[in-house]
């Protein structure tokens, strides 16, 4: 299975849009992207960036039609991978559409415990304007 996972900023940098995780088990409390599974229509696969702008509606309540593909992490163990997504914009207010909630956070949020671990280099490297390519053979 594939996965998105998307960056909304504001375009000093200042703030993201993060979403609080109810699940899986292990980031449940923790504040992370939006994103989430791309879907498979058999012959028809959804592409990344059509699965980002899908998953950022239903999680966040909005549509943005263009996002920039930073990286991509590939987890060789689990068979998988996860397109990065990020995208700067003043401006929108967002609405949860899930159980899930989503709202905007100070990017110092990165030194707290609230964020998944793997927050800690991502944002900087969206701000930093770097494109990221990411083999983990150890599927962690």
């Amino acid at each position: 299975m594939n996965y998105v996972l998307g960056f909304l900023l504001q375009v000093d940098g200042s703030k993201i849009a993060l979403i609080r995780k109810k699940r899986p088990a292990w980031q449940v409390g923790k504040l992370n992207g939006v994103g989430g599974a791309i879907d498979d229509f058999g012959e028809m696969t959804e592409t990344s960036h059509d699965a980002m702008v899908r998953k950022f509606n239903q999680e966040a309540g909005v549509f943005i039609p263009k996002w920039e593909l930073f990286g991509v992490l590939e987890i060789k163990k689990l068979e998988s991978s996860i397109s990065l997504f990020k995208k700067f914009q003043n401006g929108l207010v967002l609405k949860s559409d899930t159980d899930e909630i989503v709202d905007w956070y100070s990017t110092d949020i990165i030194y707290s415990n609230e964020v998944i671990p793997n927050l800690r280099w991502m944002i900087p490297v969206v701000l930093d304007g770097v494109q990221v390519h990411v083999e983990d053979s150890a599927g962690t």
